[in-house]
């Protein structure tokens, strides 16, 4: 909404300034040369005008500029053909950044226009026709290594993508590789970090039998303070994510779980709570029932003597108990199924949570890490969905930083000796993610129980895999 202030009236014999507003297509300035915008307007001949600016920005030649500017035409056809910048006076603002192997892109629009339903960006259904004048999403998802969306309900929308390149060769004719041994500050960039689990605390008044964390009764908070972790939700805020999810352990046992909640959502980053939902203290309810906050839960059977097996402990009763009340308390909340015994009761468990009115209820089967190993071997990347670092990183109750939750043996840096940004632009991160990179783009054919992997950890949404099933899409969670 925009303020109106009483002015002063202007002379007759001085005539009114009107402040100059060039029309779109207008590009945009910014101190970083390498990063470069244009505000469309709602033509759909803008659209070509977008795609000649994608190509001058790319600087590189048309076979490599080709997913940018494709990238660029569709997401601009999209803000047109579905949102209010395709009405008049509508614009759409374009942002590309030169990163040495990649492009971040990001596409802005007006907001929905006015209608009962407001659409987001989602892939169709491949059953779908295509629709008139472009490929719609599915084509970004084939031509970018990561791409998501935020904003809020009724307004502006923001999509963000990553489109990698091979650089140019170098004055002497080589070209730079991105092999393992190369993958440093040089090597493949890393996607922008949007999600970040924050293992608060490693004590769990469960004893679970296949708790990739290894938490339980002994376990304790670890070495991070709460102003320790106030600093990393800062840092976590500067980097642009827009997601933090508490985990443990059990995150409610940390004594100050409200405050770190309250000291996210300040920055203005939404907030989960990956939780057993054995026992909530009552000032706790209060802060999940604030705006911006939800719940996770693990669930395992309807039946309580088999729900008590895989945790250790009669919760079934009370776990079940807490899960309505979230719902009477209308606090958003997903569920995660995990497949731990044989011939477990996790269809009859899905059930369950649904008729209770659980927003989203996934499966998983279990991930060979730590107490879920089959054998005391380390375990490696053929556990792993194929997603790690790629938006999304992990911090222990140490301050060491992995890949994701279940990278425990991979670690990046730690956030009690550097900033994370230090960490994100470090030689060490950059080699692990050129390893998995490498390592994931080898996989030719699907990793046994891991087509349809489930990332948050073992609880939804699904990573979406491809047809070699070598997940394509966004491992941590995103309600945006």
């Amino acid at each position: 909404m925009n303020e109106t202030f009483p002015h002063s009236p202007i002379p007759v014999a001085v005539p009114q300034q009107r402040a100059t507003i060039i029309a779109p297509p207008r590009r945009l300035s910014f101190a970083d040369p390498n990063r470069c915008g244009i505000v469309l307007g709602p033509d759909l001949y803008h659209v070509r005008a977008a795609r000649t600016w994608a190509h001058q920005v790319a600087r590189t030649t048309p076979n490599t500029a080709f997913p940018l500017v494709t990238v660029v035409s569709e997401l601009v056809s999209n803000a047109l053909r579905h949102t209010c910048s395709g009405d008049p006076g509508g614009t759409t603002r374009v942002v590309i950044e030169r990163r040495p192997f990649a492009y971040v892109l990001t596409v802005t629009d007006n907001g929905p226009r006015p209608g009962p339903t407001i659409p987001v960006p989602r892939i169709e259904a491949p059953g779908n026709p295509r629709p008139v004048g472009g490929y719609g999403l599915r084509l970004v998802d084939t031509l970018t290594a990561y791409w998501d969306w935020s904003g809020t309900a009724g307004g502006p929308l923001t999509v963000r993508a990553l489109i990698e390149h091979t650089p140019p060769p170098d004055p002497e004719g080589t070209t730079v590789t991105t092999s393992l041994e190369s993958a440093t500050l040089t090597g493949p960039t890393v996607p922008p970090l949007r999600f970040v689990w924050l293992e608060i605390i490693g004590k769990c008044q469960l004893a679970c039998t296949h708790c990739y964390a290894d938490s339980g009764p002994d376990g304790t908070h670890g070495i991070m303070t709460t102003d320790g972790w106030r600093r990393v939700i800062d840092d976590v805020a500067h980097t642009a994510a827009g997601m933090v999810q508490f985990i443990g352990g059990e995150p409610v046992l940390h004594p100050d779980l409200g405050e770190l909640i309250g000291h996210a959502l300040d920055r203005r980053l939404a907030v989960e709570v990956f939780t057993n939902l054995v026992h909530v203290p009552p000032r706790l309810w209060e802060d999940f029932e604030r705006p911006g906050v939800r719940l996770a839960t693990s669930w395992y059977s309807d039946d309580p003597d088999e729900h008590e097996q895989i945790t250790q402990r009669p919760t079934h009763a009370r776990t079940l108990a807490n899960i309505a009340e979230a719902k009477r308390r209308e606090i958003p909340l997903r569920a995660g199924v995990i497949g731990v015994l044989e011939s477990q009761r996790s269809a009859q468990a899905s059930r369950t949570l649904l008729g209770l009115g659980v927003d989203e209820v996934r499966y998983d089967d279990l991930r060979g890490v730590d107490r879920g190993a089959v054998t005391e071997v380390e375990p490696d990347t053929s556990v792993l969905c194929g997603r790690c670092a790629h938006g999304n990183l992990a911090i222990s109750p140490t301050g060491e930083v992995w890949p994701c939750v279940f990278t425990r043996w991979m670690p990046v840096g730690n956030v009690r000796e550097q900033s994370l940004n230090d960490i994100l632009n470090s030689d060490r991160m950059a080699t692990v993610v050129g390893g998995l990179r490498q390592e994931f783009a080898h996989r030719a054919v699907c990793v046994p129980k891991m087509c349809d992997p489930q990332c948050g950890p073992s609880c939804s949404p699904a990573c979406q895999p491809k047809g070699d099933c070598t997940p394509a899409g966004n491992c941590a969670p995103n309600y945006r």
